[in-house]
């Protein structure tokens, strides 16, 4: 989340823009110290946790989504569970991220993705997806289709099956 309360700075556009942060990490306290040192509490907010079931109304109200992970480590190198509700929803991802979630993110086109940590080039990214929004709706529909052909409880039930059918 340091990386994305550092990019917001950096952020070069003439649209308005807001970041939202849904959580309660360990870091948490940390973050708003590091917005308010930035100056950017006015363009992020941090909304504290919410149950699972209420992340579907924060899915719906937000118009691209956020993805980063460390680099350096095992960690980094993941695909977390997030980004699969992230396609499912339809809207383009802007991802500071390596390993398997770069991937991802570049088979599904559906969005921008940097290296893990790169502040400037997620800046960047951030302030391309504001200022072409509407391109970016149909990298939004990519991913929802990659969801789609790849992620579904229907496709993981299907490769479940092919999988024990081998063994």
């Amino acid at each position: 989340v340091d990386c994305i309360i550092n990019a917001i700075p950096h952020i070069q556009t003439e649209q308005p823009f807001r970041v939202h942060i849904v959580g309660d990490g360990s870091e948490l306290e940390n973050c708003k110290k590091l917005a308010e040192q930035l100056g950017v509490q006015d363009r992020i907010c941090f909304h504290g946790r919410y149950p699972q079931s209420e992340m579907e109304r924060f899915y719906r109200l937000a118009d691209c989504f956020l993805l980063t992970l460390r680099g350096g480590d095992f960690i980094g190198m993941t695909l977390p569970a997030k980004s699969q509700s992230y396609l499912s929803a339809g809207k383009p991802i802007v991802a500071a991220v390596d390993g398997a979630a770069s991937e991802m993110m570049r088979e599904a086109d559906c969005g921008e993705v940097v290296t893990a940590g790169d502040v400037i080039g997620l800046a960047e990214k951030m302030s391309q997806i504001a200022d072409q929004f509407e391109r970016y709706r149909e990298k939004g529909k990519n991913g929802r289709k990659f969801y789609e052909e790849n992620y579904t409880k229907e496709k993981f039930m299907k490769s479940l099956e092919t999988l024990l059918s081998e063994k």
